[in-house]
């Protein structure tokens, strides 16, 4: 039997937001976090629905039946919550098969409960209807299992909330931003939830915690298609990009601006306020870049480009694109190089000037996949003589060197800024560098790119 329930048209709206939120976190499921994101707003909104289902029918075993439907959200919502955080936070982390097991086994604990309440009442001890306003609404108690499984809930918030807080500190201004607006909307409903639990709400026995997802929703909208929050590469540019030379930016792979250097700001003059929005609309008039050129999914593509007032600088500009472990396109780089001293070069690949080496390892075998002209010109060796051999075989790292970076790399969980190394020369002299290197996902394979900026790198031409 059903009845006239304002509730229930509020709670058909909230559910509403949350899968079209859902939506939107599909069209991004190649970015870090967004599969587990698609499936908590996918939960939200199933609890949501049966919310509203409740609320339609007066029969007390109806509203019984449709709330036991509810705790299919309700328990896998916190999950999902800590595991897409975990994931934004760092997006080379990545939960084993048992550690996701871990994670549900009190959540399929509880929905087994919910569905056998009547036999051990563990988690509602006993249901009552009451009237609110013209409506009939089930009030139900809770057992011991049910403050068992709301303080698990709470212990996943909160530490998916400092996981997101954290990455929000390290990150630059307007990511921080973006984050700031997650933990909001999540705190609005999860705050409104508690006070609940608590008895705390001006309707004791309506649980508004659906109906405060109509703020937090409209919160995440705002967040994830202002600001482009999904899009976000399973790379780590801070430790690399920053201490480089070379101009970088990283882009999705709809050509929103993810993140760019110092150099690259420098050298553009561009702001913060390019991040997120489309690479076309940010750039300089000189660095006008054909749609064309960045349709790019294997390889690389190179070009020339002089700043208006220039003279003698001259920039080769490539982008290349980033693949995961499927090789599915999750990004691009366009970067930045002045090539104003290369004249009568015969250098192999590209040429920088400023000092800086980089090369990139398989991190399980240590052997270099690609390395830039500067390695090149520095080891003398071409770049078929580096490849499938290690730093140690071609004589650019001794036993010592190398050990001391394996273990400085593994101790800082395979982040590394401003290590301080020796690098032999192709005379066999040692020369001090600093170190930079990260993980990155190259095709099928787990690499290490790793940047040394020479102890006396050349000063950079002003542009």
């Amino acid at each position: 039997m059903f009845q006239d329930n304002p509730y229930a048209l509020a709670a058909v709206i909230a559910s509403l937001i949350a899968f079209a939120l859902t939506g939107v976190s599909i069209g991004r499921r190649n970015s870090s976090g967004a599969k587990s994101l698609t499936a908590m707003m996918f939960a939200v909104g199933f609890w949501a629905a049966m919310y509203a289902l409740e609320m339609a029918v007066s029969d007390p075993q109806a509203q019984v039946f449709w709330s036991k439907m509810q705790y299919f959200g309700i328990t896998t919502v916190p999950v999902f919550w800590i595991i897409f955080a975990l994931r934004f936070n760092n997006p080379s982390t990545k939960l084993t098969i048992p550690q996701v097991i871990v994670l549900f086994l009190l959540p399929l604990l509880t929905i087994t409960l919910v569905w056998t309440n009547e036999a051990h009442r563990l988690i509602w001890p006993s249901t009552v209807q009451v009237l609110v306003g013209n409506a009939l609404i089930t009030d139900y108690s809770h057992g011991s299992m049910f403050w068992v499984h709301s303080g698990y809930s709470y212990v996943l918030l909160l530490a998916g909330t400092i996981a997101l807080v954290r990455r929000a500190i390290a990150e630059k201004s307007l990511y921080r931003n973006q984050i700031a607006l997650v933990v909001i909307g999540a705190l609005i409903m999860w705050i409104v939830n508690l006070g609940y639990l608590l008895g705390l709400s001006p309707f004791p026995a309506l649980d508004v915690t659906p109906f405060a997802f109509i703020i937090s929703g409209f919160i995440f909208i705002f967040a994830f298609t202002r600001y482009n929050m999904l899009a976000i590469v399973s790379l780590d540019p801070g430790l690399i990009l920053d201490g480089l030379t070379d101009g970088i930016m990283v882009l999705d792979p709809d050509h929103n601006v993810l993140f760019f250097n110092p150099s690259f700001r420098f050298i553009t003059g561009i702001s913060d306020l390019a991040i997120g929005r489309k690479v076309f609309d940010v750039l300089p008039t000189w660095l006008t870049i054909n749609p064309q050129f960045l349709e790019i999914n294997a390889g690389k593509r190179e070009m020339t480009a002089r700043p208006e007032k220039a003279t003698t600088e001259l920039f080769e500009i490539q982008i290349v694109p980033l693949l995961d472990e499927r090789e599915q396109l999750k990004g691009r780089i366009l970067a930045l190089r002045d090539v104003s001293g290369r004249q009568g070069s015969d250098l192999p690949m590209r040429t920088d000037g400023f000092g800086v080496l980089m090369m990139a390892m398989d991190s399980k075998t240590g052997a270099i996949m690609d390395a830039n002209s500067s390695l090149m010109a520095y080891s003398g060796l071409r770049l078929d003589q580096l490849v499938g051999k290690t730093p140690l075989q071609v004589g650019l790292w001794s036993i010592p060197e190398r050990v001391q970076f394996l273990n400085a790399y593994n101790k800082e969980g395979g982040r590394l800024a401003g290590h301080p190394m020796s690098v032999s020369t192709r005379f066999g002299d040692q020369q001090p560098c600093t170190v930079y290197a990260s993980k990155m996902q190259i095709g099928r394979n787990e690499a290490i790119i790793w940047a040394a900026m020479l102890g006396e790198k050349e000063e950079t031409p002003a542009v």
